[in-house]
């Protein structure tokens, strides 16, 4: 809520009133170790990923992983450094694993929710079409 502009209100998930783009180094770091790993260089990408580890106090990582498991910890890795700032919804459509594991988690909840990779594509929204002027017929 701190975020949220007084007096708006939110009529869908899809129309948000505010856009900051915030990067951490960490997240700098654990992309640039995932780019690195994906491209094959694992254990030039295991540094990066326990520089993150060894700031938090944890075991690092070894550095002869296979690419596979090296993945799993990133992933893992990511999804705890970054816990409730946003981020997990954009590795999940990165890595084309939203569609599964939002809808895994919503039946195991009993929500009656599910998601298509339709919901990876963000709206673009309608006070801001408005501002343009598309939404006048010609």
């Amino acid at each position: 809520m701190k975020f949220r502009e007084k007096g708006i209100v939110l009529t869908n998930r899809y129309d948000w009133p505010i856009n900051f783009p915030i990067i951490r180094y960490a997240d700098v770091l654990l992309m640039y170790a995932e780019v690195l790993n994906n491209q094959g260089s694992t254990s030039t990408a295991v540094p990066y990923l326990n520089r993150i580890r060894q700031r938090a106090g944890l075991a690092p990582v070894s550095t002869s992983i296979s690419a596979g498991d090296f993945t799993t910890a990133l992933r893992k890795e990511r999804r705890v450094e970054f816990a409730g700032e946003g981020v997990y919804w954009h590795d999940l459509v990165r890595w084309n694993t939203g569609v599964t594991v939002i809808n895994q988690a919503a039946a195991a909840l009993n929500y009656n929710y599910t998601i298509s990779t339709n919901d990876y594509l963000y709206q673009v929204p309608l006070s801001q079409i408005q501002v343009a002027g598309y939404d006048q017929n010609p």
